[in-house]
This record gives C-alpha cells, sequence and structure tokens, in this order.
C-alpha cells in the first residue's frame, strides 16, 4: 500500500470522530481548504471576526509520557480557544495539525483527536480539517476562528488604577508542571495540579459575558 494511499485512509479515519457543520454553513474535511458558506452568514452579521493560532511542542509544553492523547488534544484546544474568549469572543470553526512520528499507530492519533473533538464539542464549535505530516519532532498546532459582537477587550485598554479580577484558583497548572519535572515534593493535591495541566480549564462561558464589562483580559 502506498504512503498517499495510507495518508487518505487516515484522514478519512480521524474525520470520523469529528462533528460536522451542516452543509448550509461549511464544508470541512476531504478538499484542499475548508469552505464558509452563505449559510453562515447570518452569525457573523454585525459581528467582528478574530482569529488565534497555538501550538504545543513535546517536551517543552507538553510530556507525552505524563498525558493522554485525550488530554492533549483537549489541551490544544483549551489554549487556543482561550485566546478567543479572552477577547470578549466566542470560538466558532477551528483547523488543527499534528506532526507526529509516521510510526505511530492510528490508535494514538484516534485518541488524539476524540479529545480534540471533545473538547470542540462541549464549547459549541467545529473543527473543519487542517494536516498531518510525519516529523522527528511531536507538535500540535490549532488555528481557530471566532466572532464577537461588540468591541474586542484589548490588553492595552489596561488603566492604572484599575481592579484586577481572577477567574478560577491560581497555580495549578504551574504546580502540576513542576510535578513533571521533579521540583516539587509530593502532596495530596497532586491529581488536582496535573489535572490542571493536562487538561486545563477554559473560561469560553465567561470571556463573552465579560465584554463591555472589563476594560483588558488575558
Amino acid at each position: 500500500m502506498s504512503e498517499k494511499i495510507k495518508e487518505f485512509n487516515l484522514i478519512k479515519q480521524l474525520s470520523e470522530l469529528l462533528e460536522s457543520p451542516s452543509k448550509e454553513d461549511a464544508i470541512g474535511i476531504g478538499d484542499d481548504c475548508a469552505v464558509i458558506l452563505p449559510g453562515m452568514a447570518p452569525l457573523l452579521e454585525g459581528h467582528s471576526l478574530l482569529m488565534s493560532c497555538d501550538s504545543m511542542v513535546e517536551n517543552r509544553h507538553f510530556y507525552r509520557d505524563k498525558a493522554s492523547p485525550e488530554e492533549l488534544g483537549w489541551k490544544l484546544m483549551a489554549q487556543a480557544s482561550s485566546d478567543i474568549a479572552a477577547m470578549g469572543g466566542s470560538p466558532l470553526l477551528a483547523t488543527v495539525a499534528v506532526n507526529i512520528s509516521p510510526r505511530e499507530s492510528v490508535d494514538y492519533l484516534a485518541q488524539l483527536y476524540s479529545g480534540i473533538n471533545e473538547f470542540s464539542k462541549r464549547n459549541g464549535f467545529f473543527v473543519l480539517g487542517g494536516d498531518t505530516s510525519s516529523a522527528d519532532e511531536f507538535s500540535l498546532s490549532a488555528t481557530i476562528l471566532g466572532s464577537i459582537s461588540s468591541p474586542a477587550v484589548l490588553r492595552s485598554n489596561a488603566q492604572v488604577g484599575d481592579d484586577i479580577w481572577v477567574s478560577g484558583a491560581i497555580g495549578g497548572a504551574g504546580a502540576g508542571l513542576q510535578i513533571l519535572q521533579g521540583k516539587r515534593p509530593p502532596s495530596d493535591y497532586d491529581e488536582t495540579f496535573l489535572s490542571r495541566f493536562n487538561k486545563p480549564l477554559a473560561q469560553i462561558k465567561l470571556g463573552p459575558r465579560l465584554a463591555g464589562l472589563a476594560n483588558s483580559m488575558i
């Protein structure tokens, strides 16, 4: 079997794991690029478009032997869509690129895409495609398109004298990283910290609610 056929078979298997938008809204996996159709136009009327790209590299942003493939897929989408939320917007569509060893099993990739789909489905947006490529270094990237009906919340809008508010607890992911690097003594909270690092929370709902209220978000 040729590498070309293997690649197409892989794309077909992975695409079956992802939720698909309606045929009136967009055309996803299967062509040279995704197509956003006029059916989606009413959703975008009066909205600004937001775009974010986020990458993760093995042993720098994640440790493969310390996280499940589902967690890695979730984490990728959480990081990229959090940037949309920080501007006060909501994610709409995404593409994903995976660079991984050609010796990797299809089952591992299927679990990875299962995590990608779990996050996108739970947060109401679609993955329209992307790219898979063989590489010596395992890395992932996601590009997400979002929208906002009010002015985007910019970091540069922060002013001297602003109150600073935090959503959620601080430091959990950092503690999880320290555990994985062997820099933190064991504690009863290790599983919680590791979960915060490997499967982070994302304030997808809160970000849009704060648009027009917060001067700046990050």
